[in-house]
């Protein structure tokens, strides 16, 4: 009787690490779903900056073409009302 006792009780033990590793797996893949989405994220975030760097030059060619030549030419002490 003792020792069916003590194998149920393994028996629990055993079923309670299994529950747990289980949960510890189950964490372990919702941290590498959140790291997924936070690598999509930052890949849509560079992909709007790509996209209005395209807009803005394409909108107003000229100051962007003033503000190329002026950080190609290593002079940044030009002011924002001079590119204007």
């Amino acid at each position: 009787m003792l020792a069916l006792l003590l194998l149920l009780l393994l028996l629990l033990l055993l079923l309670l690490l299994l529950l747990l590793l289980l949960l510890l797996l189950l964490l372990l893949l919702l941290l590498l779903l959140l790291l997924l989405l936070l690598l999509l994220l930052l890949l849509l975030l560079l992909l709007l900056l790509l996209a209005g760097r395209a807009i803005g030059s394409a909108l107003f060619p000229a100051a962007s073409s003033r503000l190329l030549r002026l950080f190609r030419s290593g002079r940044p002490s030009g002011s924002v009302a001079q590119l204007c």
